[in-house]
């Protein structure tokens, strides 16, 4: 059995098993509390494929024989839950909609799927496990019991528009090892769309041409399922036609596990940008725990490479000493330490070098030699590829711009599994792969 996350071209043979469910429901063979055209529909895994939590369990000739949802939305009536295990938010994960089908021939069809979800779990470093049934589904409450999931309560509800329904509650804690324990996991993304004015957008002109808005459209779209093929949520904001360069979100703030710190870039012409990239920071971060760099202190996060609990921070011409200062406080107070590093070359810090984690470096340009690094294992990137030393590291997966196979192979050689996706219009103004996102 091969499980995997679900695509478009899954939909009909998802939308089969949610037939067949309802057709032995209304057999009597089943009792699910589900309602066909109420819940599962076809919208739910429309919806499900589209946020990339869906996930299908493949048998041996490559059928699709069963699905589920797995992600960390919490059914309203959690709430009511007398959890045994209270814990953040970020450290649960929810197993909807499970559903094998008869034609998997398999006993331990549910049982895999259950291991899947509890290894997915672990890998990101959540070891709280949530979900939910019909009460009158003996069936399924004896199957998680039997795999140690407690039930805690049942509560009245009205389920996905199905009145009348008393939903059995369950929880599990996985037991982390230390290497979950210690791995840093992003759980979430940020992104903008590109908007109609950034063919207007700052450039130095290091690349040059106009970009092609519809094509640098289409290159977002690759970006955006790059990332949730690595397994994080990604909240995509509308353009902003106010700020050309606005796709490029990761300058306006620096998201880490312990607060969220809104810039001030110094770049006039984005300056603006840190105002409605805190209204989205907001949705994931309680007020005091959101800091600000204030004037005279300047600070872009394009400037902020994080290495664990290690932040380099670059002094450019948008990111100055006193923001640098400021920068430095605010780690202080949540644990973490800050090193400047001078820049003479480049635009941004992390235009010349980028931490994959695993104490490993991508480094270009004025960045090979720099003492700050020798603790690093530092791989150099020839110059013709230096735009691509900009990759990023994202659940143990390193995201590559399309066109640079010396770097490509060096990023497979350390073992990283990759993603490709071609960046050739947000080249045009300087941007790269993790100017496109905040991830956290």
């Amino acid at each position: 059995m091969f499980i995997r996350k679900a695509t478009l071209d899954d939909l009909a043979e998802i939308i089969r098993i949610y037939d067949e469910i309802h057709a032995r429901e209304e057999a009597g063979e089943v009792t699910t509390g589900w309602l066909r055209d109420i819940y599962p529909t076809r919208k739910t895994a429309e919806s499900s494929i589209e946020r990339g939590d869906m996930f299908v369990q493949e048998n041996e000739a490559g059928e699709i024989v069963g699905t589920g949802i797995i992600n960390q939305t919490q059914v309203d009536v959690y709430a009511d839950g007398d959890w045994q295990f209270p814990a953040a938010n970020e450290k649960i994960m929810v197993l909807h909609t499970l559903i094998i089908s008869v034609k998997s021939g398999h006993r331990g069809s549910g049982k895999g799927f259950l291991d899947f979800y509890e290894n997915h779990a672990r890998e990101m470093g959540c070891p709280y496990l949530r979900l939910d049934t019909n009460a009158r589904n003996t069936a399924a409450r004896a199957f998680y019991r039997k795999y140690g999931y407690d039930e805690i309560g049942i509560i009245p509800t009205v389920f996905n528009g199905i009145p009348g329904v008393e939903l059995v509650l369950l929880e599990k804690r996985l037991y982390m090892t230390r290497e979950h324990q210690k791995m840093r996991i992003f759980r979430n993304a940020i992104v903008r769309r590109p908007c109609r004015a950034m063919t207007e957008g700052i450039t130095s002109g290091l690349y040059p041409g106009r970009p092609d808005y519809e094509l640098a459209l289409a290159q977002h779209d690759a970006y955006i399922e790059a990332l949730r093929r690595c397994r994080i949520n990604v909240t995509v904001l509308p353009a902003d036609e106010d700020y050309p360069d606005s796709c490029f979100v990761e300058d306006p703030a620096v998201l880490t596990e312990r607060c969220a710190i809104i810039t001030n870039p110094g770049a006039a012409s984005r300056n603006g940008e840190k105002t409605s990239i805190e209204k989205a920071v907001r949705e994931f971060y309680p007020g005091d725990r959101i800091e600000h760099i204030t004037y005279p202190g300047t600070l872009e996060g394009g400037d902020v490479m994080m290495c664990g609990d290690r932040f380099f921070v670059g002094r450019s011409e948008r990111t100055n000493a006193e923001g640098i200062r400021q920068f430095a406080g605010i780690l202080q107070k949540y644990g973490y330490t800050c090193t400047e590093v001078k820049l003479t070359e480049v635009l941004h810090l992390k235009t010349g070098v980028n931490y994959l984690e695993n104490n490993n470096l991508l480094v270009s340009g004025e960045f090979i030699d720099k003492a700050e690094f020798d603790q690093y294992n530092r791989y150099e990137i020839p110059e013709k590829e230096a735009y691509a030393a900009n990759c990023i590291w994202v659940n143990d997966t390193v995201i590559v711009p399309d066109g640079y196979p010396a770097v490509l192979d060096a990023v497979k050689s350390m073992g990283y599994e990759t993603i490709t996706v071609d960046t050739s219009e947000f080249r045009k103004l300087d941007g790269g792969l993790s100017c496109l996102s905040l991830r956290f």
